[in-house]
């Protein structure tokens, strides 16, 4: 089992006691709700990924499914209302690395597909078919990279007589945009694009919001709802959130690097907590 980013955090956060019930709605491998099954909850995994679902060999019931649906999943599978909700969401390292859908921009012979759950359109598919003007303002709003007017520039330019198939393609479009950039500002404007592209291929921000609202309706007076993010872009919209729904939770940031020293991979994770009121 790897290593759940915040675990001991997390369940101190969903303030987990025997007979309590929970959804982790980003299963991904079960980590956190491994833990949660260990300390006496029963929990119910939500995972969007269909590879990780099989991948899976415990015991733990999980439905292949989009958080966006939380609600609708929850009252098909669960007694409601229950005590609390986890949403992490960060990719796993085995989807980074194993997953062949072009996630990572160090998988040069990937696909360029990016789908969280095999359905829909591709990256490959959206690049070729958006319109330029589209194109910037996605690759701009989820980005926020410098480069973004030349990079679809270069994009209408490649699909003109080239097809955008592997990650190596868009490779190539990004560093002809930006030709005298070295090698560690090449790589942080690789990130933020490959990032921005599948949040638009998976609608993320999307997801999160009806994601969020669909677990304030199933918890109950008192529930937890917590809440790991990655990138400021959907912090920020986790705090709007937060803002617009003060009338119905608490909410607070747990510091988690004041406490202890943080592995690598938790170095950019956030991690809040709504209490339902």
């Amino acid at each position: 089992m790897h290593t759940s980013v915040f675990k001991n955090e997390v369940m101190e956060a969903l303030n987990i006691s025997k007979g309590k019930v929970f959804i982790d709605a980003t299963f991904g491998q079960g980590g956190h709700s491994e833990e949660i099954k260990s300390l006496g909850g029963i929990v119910l995994g939500i995972e969007i990924d269909p590879d990780q679902v099989k991948k899976y060999n415990g015991n733990i019931t999980i439905i292949n499914g989009s958080f966006a649906d939380l609600e609708k999943i929850a009252k098909e599978n669960i007694t409601l209302p229950i005590d609390g909700v986890l949403f992490d969401f960060g990719l796993s390292m085995v989807q980074l690395k194993e997953g062949n859908r072009g996630f990572s921009y160090r998988s040069q012979d990937d696909p360029l597909d990016m789908r969280m759950s095999n359905r829909g359109q591709t990256v490959a598919e959206y690049l070729h078919s958006t319109d330029g003007e589209s194109l910037l303002e996605d690759i701009m709003k989820y980005s926020e990279d410098v480069y973004s007017q030349k990079i679809v520039d270069n994009i209408l330019r490649f699909r003109s007589s080239n097809k955008f198939e592997k990650v190596s393609d868009l490779l190539k479009v990004l560093d002809e945009a930006m030709p005298y950039s070295d090698l560690r500002d090449r790589q942080k404007t690789y990130a933020r694009v490959f990032q921005a592209l599948r949040m638009v291929i998976n609608n993320e921000l999307g997801a999160i919001t009806k994601g969020l609202t669909g677990a304030i309706k199933i918890v109950k007076s008192g529930g937890r709802i917590v809440i790991i993010t990655f990138h400021s872009i959907e912090d920020r919209l986790v705090k709007k959130f937060a803002r617009d729904h003060k009338a119905q939770i608490n909410y607070i940031r747990n510091s988690v690097s004041s406490s202890r020293k943080l592995f690598k991979f938790e170095r950019s994770a956030t991690l809040r907590v709504f209490t339902k009121l």
